[in-house]
């Protein structure tokens, strides 16, 4: 079989582990506890929206 690494912690684990892609419930615990604290955030470029007052450009014919 072929052995991975933890994707926390690095160890080698097993495929077929009831924790996988994890080493232990620890470390799948500390995985989660990043996503909710927003490490694994997308950056990304917010753009405005624009306001209802504002004038939208017409294209010219």
């Amino acid at each position: 079989m072929r052995s991975r690494k933890c994707a926390t912690c690095g160890k080698a684990i097993a495929r077929d582990v009831a924790t996988f892609p994890f080493c232990s419930p620890r470390c799948r615990a500390a995985d989660l506890h990043r996503w909710l604290e927003g490490a694994y955030a997308i950056p990304s470029v917010e753009t405005p929206f624009p306001s209802p007052d504002t004038p939208r450009e017409v294209p010219e014919s």
